[in-house]
């Protein structure tokens, strides 16, 4: 389903019943789905006793998976909640219960729907995986469950944020600390524009949820074999970060969006093995995790030092990489990292042994150039810093 097409959040539905009318609503529209006044009463009650639909339940909508025969095993939406029972696992959700839970999302199996740390089987299952996800998520979104306040979101509730304020975060800034991670090169930039590089991979949308309004500045695609398909990778936007890695995730979000916003407001991403967590939850596994975790972590050094006193001295004038000769630094990276701005323009995010040895080069402007690290009460002159 199109982000565009999601139905917007208006708050919790009664729990008295509503709920359940919104999602038997919903999921009667689809082709796929039997009302239980549709069907003759030796059915409903089979129906009825194989899911082992509560008697207080006055109707319900049923998916049929049964393989041999009908009306064995499948799913049930009723006034209580959602009644799953395939050949391999039987689960009730409350309505309660599935909307406080993560939004429902793929599981790592290619035919399954995951509800929080439920894997639920699709085999079997009219409609399709991916129809009845898209059915989950409108239902979730019409009967309430906003998106979290804090951190990384599903791509499928990325419309949700649509009113967060946004920094004032200097694009080509951007792109600069994408290549000094070494995630992207110079070729990623615009490559998913559809007037870019006739060479580059188009980027799908719709597989990123990104809204066809939202400007792209670069796209690094990461296909799950030799043929790219633009559906895969991590991309930068005017609005934030999509993550849509090559790995299938047994827990966090298989297809996450970040906001720039956010991600300054966001604990350290963390690097564990081949994976990268944002606020605890898992957004990529594979061989981009060092990468990705570096550049997170300067986006959001970066965005966090504008809301600190004296990031004038980094907003004044746009980023322009031919306004300072680079600093060539072989210093060892290690010790805190600092975003450095000179003459009122960002410079880069630099370790405290690369800085000191900038220094030692005679490389900084003691004048001009002003620091800023996680922790600081403000930006700092060189002097200030330590570093001369």
């Amino acid at each position: 389903m199109p982000t565009e097409d999601l139905p917007i959040d208006n708050g919790p539905a009664d729990p008295a019943g509503e709920a359940g009318e919104i999602a038997r609503a919903i999921a009667a529209r689809h082709p796929a789905a039997q009302r239980e006044e549709s069907l003759d009463r030796r059915k409903a009650d089979k129906v009825r006793g194989n899911l082992k639909i509560d008697g207080g339940d006055a109707a319900f909508v049923f998916f049929d998976a049964t393989v041999l025969g009908k009306y064995r095993v499948g799913a049930a939406f009723t006034d209580s909640g959602l009644y799953w029972n395939t050949n391999i696992k039987r689960r009730f959700f409350s309505w309660e219960e599935f909307r406080e839970a993560p939004l429902p999302a793929e599981g790592y199996l290619s035919g399954d729907i995951r509800i929080g740390g439920e894997l639920l089987p699709c085999t079997g299952l009219r409609p399709t995986r991916g129809e009845m996800l898209d059915l989950l998520c409108e239902i979730r979104f019409a009967i309430g469950g906003g998106a979290p306040q804090s951190g990384p979101v599903s791509t499928r509730e990325r419309f949700m944020l649509e009113n967060e304020p946004r920094p004032g975060a200097d694009e080509a800034f951007i792109l600069h600390l994408a290549y000094r991670a070494g995630l992207f090169k110079p070729e990623h930039w615009l490559r998913a524009e559809p007037d870019g590089d006739p060479g580059g991979v188009p980027l799908q949308r719709r597989a990123f949820g990104i809204p066809e309004r939202e400007r792209v500045l670069a796209f690094r695609d990461q296909a799950r074999a030799v043929r790219r398909s633009g559906d895969r990778g991590v991309v930068l936007t005017e609005a934030g970060v999509y993550i849509r890695g090559t790995n299938d995730l047994k827990e966090g979000l298989p297809s996450a969006f970040i906001s720039y916003g956010r991600l300054g407001r966001l604990d350290k991403p963390a690097e564990a093995g081949d994976g990268v967590r944002l606020n605890g939850q898992l957004v990529y596994k594979g061989s981009e995790s060092r990468g990705l975790a570096r550049m997170l972590s300067d986006l959001r050094l970066y965005v966090s030092s504008l809301d600190e006193p004296g990031a004038e001295a980094c907003t004044e004038f746009p980023y322009d990489s031919s306004y300072a000769e680079p600093w060539e630094l072989f210093a060892a990276e290690s010790g805190t990292r600092w975003i450095a701005a000179e003459d009122g323009m960002p410079r880069g995010v630099y370790t405290e042994s690369e800085l000191r040895a900038a220094a030692e080069a005679g490389l900084i402007d003691r004048n001009l150039t002003r620091f800023w690290a996680e922790g600081q009460p403000r930006w700092k002159s060189a002097e200030e810093a330590g570093f001369i």
